[in-house]
């Protein structure tokens, strides 16, 4: 499962969830951070240390990121989110808005609900730090809403627990106005003033800086962490001062004063309240003690990588024929087994209704002109079309007249697709120069589960001596299959060596298996095949394979010119310069 962050600001304590998810067995994780802080860039190289983690400057364009299974993106404000979320390919991508942002009787936050709402639809779940942010998650119209976002490394801060020689007042972080330090500064003069003698120390980012690996140790010297903003949405400062065993004072505008049940709670802006809960601090330096399992990196990575899998999309796939001799029931059933393997739900069919296509995540279409095909382009939630090379040149010249005619609508239900998924580079160009207006996306075929890995030969003596050619698919004008029994007849008539060509068509099982067992090579010599779902099958039981240009996919596979011979010019050549490319092919297989 390929997780992707998308987060702002370098922070040491998603580093350290990170590491904790990174090591969780079939999680590939990476992240992208926008660096939104001066003098961040020389600290995150050690802070990432160990993490596939690229940091960008601020309201940068990143679009040359690997498609992942799940998105966690962080809120709506950077230009890198939004442009990531709604990006037209990554529609099947599972994604999760972030954010600790908490309901608050504002207009704004009434006002967000509608202002925000069409880019909010792009996500499919919220996960927030606490309740008053799932209040708001839960407003905003998330119906999967998952609580604790932030968290720590408890183990850091675990030995910072047991120091006895506590006293004085901490505040932590940074010098903003929301932080109201002014507001500390005045409640502590007045907490002296009454008599109070503890001192008190400020750090953070505009005052005396500290690096975080000090932090834990100034815990333990200090007794109280203060703070006092007038808006904190979930401030992780008061977790860590708490798993250090330091005590909390806030306000009543901290967003996390609820989950931490040992904190002690002032009225906002109150300078005398804050004072006297300093006095009553002084005078019962311990804390109750609290639990703090649930803000652990590890149980966070755990809780995440749940949120990531339990999505479990519904995919439909609609295919005219289930048949294993059918070549898009054989792409759809690799596609779908490789969605399997990420924990998607899988469903086939030859028929279904407009509900039941309601009831589907996502909708594949590997067929044209069953009544599903419009059913899907006008219910379905996510249409994908997978054409499987309609869109050939070539092929629109056979019944040209009758495909002139329905053109305006296979051009409707292109441009209708969420996406259209072409087999091959070339296939891609071949349906965008049909439809400029849809939505391509290439598919990774060649990484489709296509049967065994480990060849099954037999021995020379086995076949008589013979070389053994095999054609497998049925027998069409675009498969060139008459230049290859041409080939193989005039070959025959000046070679002393017998080749013998095997024409299957409907092998299924063990029979196919023995096929590809009997034969030396496989040859496809096809005009148009866009992928070729034969070859990737035989090269996987290591036969060497003779193909054309009529199947584009392969012009720049690894194997060419080892164990495949790829014919250029085929498919705009002569008869008889293919029936010529196709003897020279043969002569340097056999």
């Amino acid at each position: 499962m390929k997780i992707l962050f998308v987060w702002t600001g370098v922070t040491s304590y998603m580093a350290d969830c990170w590491r904790e998810l990174s090591s969780i067995p079939g999680v590939s994780f990476s992240a992208v951070v926008e660096n939104v802080e001066s003098g961040k860039e020389f600290v995150a190289d050690k802070i990432f240390k160990g993490l596939d983690v690229t940091v960008v400057e601020k309201d940068s364009v990143v679009d040359n990121l690997p498609k992942p299974d799940v998105l966690f993106a962080v809120g709506w404000h950077s230009r890198i989110v939004r442009n990531l979320v709604a990006r037209k390919d990554w529609k099947d991508v599972f994604k999760v808005c972030c954010f600790d942002m908490p309901w608050r009787t504002s207009l704004r936050c009434f006002a967000a609900r509608f202002v925000l709402r069409r880019f909010l639809r792009n996500y499919d779940a919220a996960y927030v730090p606490g309740v008053s942010a799932q209040k708001y998650a839960k407003w905003l119209g998330f119906k999967n809403v998952a609580t604790g976002l932030f968290s720590i490394d408890t183990r850091r801060f675990a030995a910072s627990q047991n120091s006895s020689s506590r006293s004085g007042f901490l505040y932590l972080g940074r010098f903003s106005p929301e932080k109201k330090v002014d507001v500390i500064k005045k409640a502590y003069e007045r907490y002296r003033a009454q008599g109070g003698n503890w001192d008190i120390s400020y750090y953070g980012q505009g005052g005396e800086f500290i690096s975080p690996e000090e932090i834990p140790s100034l815990y333990a010297l200090k007794a109280y962490l203060l703070l006092a903003s007038s808006f904190d949405p979930w401030p992780l400062v008061a977790v860590e001062a708490t798993a250090a065993g330091c005590g909390v004072i806030m306000s009543d505008r901290c967003g996390n004063r609820h989950e931490l049940s040992s904190a002690i709670t002032v009225p906002y802006n109150n300078v005398d309240a804050l004072a006297q809960a300093m006095l009553k601090a002084e005078k019962n330096p311990l804390p109750q003690p609290c639990d703090l399992s649930k803000y652990d990196c590890r149980e966070w990575a755990q809780r995440t990588s749940f949120l990531a899998s339990s999505h479990r999309k519904k995919i439909l796939h609609i295919c005219a024929g289930w048949e294993a001799t059918n070549g898009a029931a054989t792409l759809a059933r690799a596609i779908a087994s490789e969605q399997l393997s990420r924990g998607e739900s899988v469903s086939y069919a030859v028929w279904a209704s407009p509900s039941k296509i309601r009831e589907a995540d996502e909708v594949w279409i590997h067929c044209a002109w069953k009544p599903c095909l419009w059913w899907a382009a006008l219910f379905a939630k996510s249409f994908v079309r997978v054409p499987s090379g309609s869109f050939d040149p070539l092929r629109l010249k056979f019944g040209k007249w009758k495909k002139s005619l329905v053109s305006c609508i296979e051009k409707f239900f292109l441009r209708k697709a969420s996406s259209v998924v072409a087999t091959c580079k070339a296939e891609g160009e071949w349906i965008e120069e049909y439809e400029k207006r849809a939505s391509v996306r290439v598919l990774d075929t060649k990484s489709l589960d296509w049967g065994e890995c480990a060849p099954r030969p037999i021995s020379k003596e086995g076949k008589g001596g013979e070389f053994r050619i095999l054609y497998m698919g049925r027998r069409h004008p675009l498969k060139g299959i008459c230049f290859l029994e041409e080939a193989v007849r005039r070959l025959n008539g000046e070679r002393a060596e017998k080749i013998v060509l095997e024409i299957v068509s409907d092998a299924l099982g063990e029979k196919k298996e023995e096929a590809f067992e009997r034969c030396d090579v496989l040859v496809l010599p096809t005009l148009s095949d866009n992928f070729g779902i034969v070859v990737a099958e035989a090269l996987k039981r290591g036969k060497k394979v003779i193909t054309t240009d009529g199947a584009p996919a392969w012009a720049d596979d690894p194997a060419r010119g080892k164990a495949l011979i790829y014919i250029e010019g085929f498919r705009d050549g002569s008869d008889e310069f293919r029936i010529a490319s196709l003897i020279d092919a043969i002569k340097k297989m056999a």
